[in-house]
C-alpha cells in the first residue's frame, strides 16, 4: 500500500514501521469484538466451537484487516498532509451574510 500511495521512502519507512502496531490494534479490535459479542450474544453465538465456529467470530477475523487497512489508509493520509488540508478548512473564518436581503 505505501508503494502505491506514498511517494517519498522516509513515508514508506514510517508506514512499514507502523504495521506491527496496526497488527496488534487489529487483533485488539477483535478480542474486545468477541468479548463484547459474547457477553451480548452468550458464547454459543458468539464464539462457537473449535469444529464449527461460528459466523460472528469468522467476522471478527475480518474486522482485523478492516482495522489494520484502516488504519495503514489513516496514517498514509497524515504523512501525505491531508490534516493539514482539513486543519486550513476548520480555522478558515466563514464570511456570513449581512443583514440586506435576508
Amino acid at each position: 500500500m505505501a508503494h502505491l500511495t506514498l511517494e517519498k521512502t522516509w513515508q514508506k519507512w514510517v508506514l512499514f514501521l507502523m504495521s506491527p502496531a496496526l497488527a496488534v490494534a487489529g487483533n485488539f479490535a477483535r478480542m474486545l469484538m468477541l468479548t463484547f459479542g459474547t457477553m451480548i450474544l452468550g458464547s454459543a453465538t458468539a464464539i462457537g466451537t473449535e469444529q464449527n465456529p461460528t459466523t460472528f467470530h469468522l467476522a471478527a477475523g475480518f474486522f482485523v484487516f478492516i482495522v489494520a487497512l484502516g488504519g495503514m489508509a489513516a496514517i498514509s493520509w497524515l504523512l501525505q498532509g491531508g490534516w493539514k488540508k482539513t486543519w486550513a478548512k476548520w480555522t478558515t473564518p466563514v464570511d456570513l451574510p449581512t443583514g440586506e436581503g435576508l
